[in-house]
């Protein structure tokens, strides 16, 4: 027999085997159990398909159907198929035996690294060393499983040829080979892992996977970048999540030389204190670094430990920064070149001042405090009323600092928060345009009483000491109104603290406060108790 002949033989031995189990098959009736097994398989993926809304068996779906596959394989078709050949049915046994295994394997993997890990606030494992130690741990288990249903199997055999097999395979995947390499290379060094924020080359993004070919970026606008892990190796990474989460941020702003660096520099670091998400420690810095052409260029330092909000946190200080010198008179200094001919008299200046002191004047007519004052005595007021602006959330006043001021609102809405001892800052109101806070603290020096609050942008006339004091001295009597008027105020305001239920005071009483209160203001001013009697004499 020649040596081409050997081929053609086995063939034909082959093609006997087959028709020969097909004789067997029909003649054993194997037909129906056939059709069962296509039935039992369907109901399978049927009920694989219902359950791929949860996500638990999503994930397991794979194996499953594996197992499921080859249960219905073994308990229906395995006589059938030992007519082929007596070692089929002892295979399938095998494989169910080595997919209920795999199925073990794959649910305590999800409930070991994915419930009891985040549950105790431990970062993901990346898919990567998830894969490999899942593959090594059912390679051994497959060899285990083979050579106790097959102990003839010679393994030396199978080396050899998985070491052809792979050498042919590793020169047609290099570059796959790469990423896997330096995938495993970086989940060795744990230069970063998921969940923190890193920076390759230009993209800058959150690590959400790390898988055997790439790493998953998502950036702060949500695209999702893919970085080859070969490509990422090469690379200098900047993890700004390590070694720890704290993240110096710089902001340069440019102040007029007319301003006093010591000034400029409290304002300020009052200004971060004041925003939330900047770190106390360690604490904020303002430094002069530059005399340039327009200005007096600041770097202010401070630390945030979220760097997905350190935009949003720069933001927030440079626009309270904002508000904060407005109100001081502080201009951002800038190069202007105008070119428009504009022509502005005196009288245009002193228009829009007088509007200004009649729109203020309104606002004083509006409160009983001032209701005894002439239209001229409230105008001199008006004239020494200051306009600031407040942002939405920023403090115009704070319980228990002190206080020499009254506020008139001309936009805008203020929340009023009183703080208790031992309980929460307690909502007690809000105020609106016309209305007005702080005339205990005008009139006798007390501290402020409650924290107002901006609810929105609001504007607010202030009216200091200084400025009453010039109307209080042309006018000492008034002091006896005004302490009534406060006297009636304190009042109602212990009335509606003890319950609805609570009896009046006495007139005597009210009298007795409203004299104590007048007695307060006038020392207060500077001014003597016997000059209201006198200016009425």
């Amino acid at each position: 027999m020649t040596t081409n002949a050997v081929p053609e033989v086995a063939a034909e031995h082959l093609i006997d085997r087959l028709v020969e189990a097909c004789s067997r098959l029909s003649l054993h009736d194997a037909g129906p159990r056939l059709l069962l097994a296509a039935v039992a398989y369907g109901a399978l993926l049927v009920l694989l398909r219902l359950g791929q809304g949860r996500s638990l068996v999503r994930r397991l779906s794979l194996p499953i159907n594996l197992l499921g596959l080859a249960c219905i394989i073994r308990s229906l078709l395995g006589d059938s198929l030992a007519l082929i050949h007596p070692e089929i049915p002892r295979a399938f046994t095998a494989a169910v035996v080595f997919f209920t295994i795999f199925l073990t394997l794959r649910i305590t993997e999800i409930g070991v690294l994915d419930f009891l890990f985040i549950r105790q606030g431990r970062k993901p494992v990346p898919v990567v060393l998830r894969d490999i130690a899942r593959f090594v741990l059912s390679a051994v288990f497959l060899a285990f499983i083979v050579k106790a249903f097959f102990p003839g199997i010679n393994f030396n055999v199978l080396a050899v040829s998985s070491i052809i097999v792979g050498y042919v395979l590793g020169n047609a995947t290099q570059d796959t080979l790469g990423n896997l390499a330096a995938g495993l290379a970086l989940n060795s060094e744990d230069s970063f892992s998921i969940g923190d924020w890193i920076s390759v080359g230009p993209l800058i993004g959150k690590v959400t996977d790390i898988t055997w070919r790439s790493t998953r970026l998502q950036t702060k606008n949500l695209e999702d970048i893919i970085v080859p892990n070969s490509t990422l190796s090469k690379e200098i990474v900047i993890n700004f999540s390590r070694p720890t989460p704290e993240l110096r941020i710089k902001v340069d702003i440019g102040i007029g030389y007319e301003t006093p660096p010591n000034l400029v520099r409290q304002m300020f670091l009052d200004a971060v204190r004041d925003v939330p998400g900047i770190d106390a420690e360690p604490a904020p810095k303002v430094r002069l670094v530059n005399y340039a052409d327009f200005a007096v260029v600041y770097e202010i330092l401070f630390y945030v430990h979220d760097y997905a909000k350190m935009d949003d946190i720069r933001a927030d200080l440079m626009n309270l920064i904002w508000y904060r010198l407005s109100r001081a008179g502080i201009a951002i200094p800038y190069p202007i070149r105008d070119v428009r001919a504009r022509h502005i008299t005196r009288e245009d200046d002193l228009a829009r001042e007088h509007d200004r002191l009649q729109r203020t004047a309104r606002l004083i007519a509006g409160v009983d405090l001032f209701a005894t004052l002439s239209g001229e005595e409230r105008l001199t007021l008006a004239a020494g009323c200051r306009s600031r602006i407040f942002a939405a959330g920023e403090n115009v006043v704070r319980q228990g600092e002190p206080g020499h001021s009254l506020f008139f609102i001309e936009s805008g809405r203020v929340g009023v928060f009183v703080d208790q001892p031992g309980r929460a800052r307690v909502s007690v109101g809000e105020l609106g345009p016309g209305q007005f806070f702080g005339e205990r603290s005008l009139l006798t020096g007390e501290g402020r009483s409650a924290t107002i609050t901006a609810l929105g942008d609001a504007m607010v006339m202030e009216l200091d000491k200084a400025s009453f004091a010039s109307v209080l001295q042309a006018k000492p009597d008034m002091a006896e109104y005004l302490g009534r008027v406060l006297a009636n105020r304190d009042q109602v305001r212990g009335e509606i603290a003890a319950g609805a239920g609570a009896a009046p005071g006495s007139d005597s009483a009210e009298t007795q406060k409203g004299r104590q209160f007048m007695l307060r203001i006038l020392k207060f001013f500077g001014l003597s108790a016997a000059q209201p009697n006198e200016s009425k004499s």
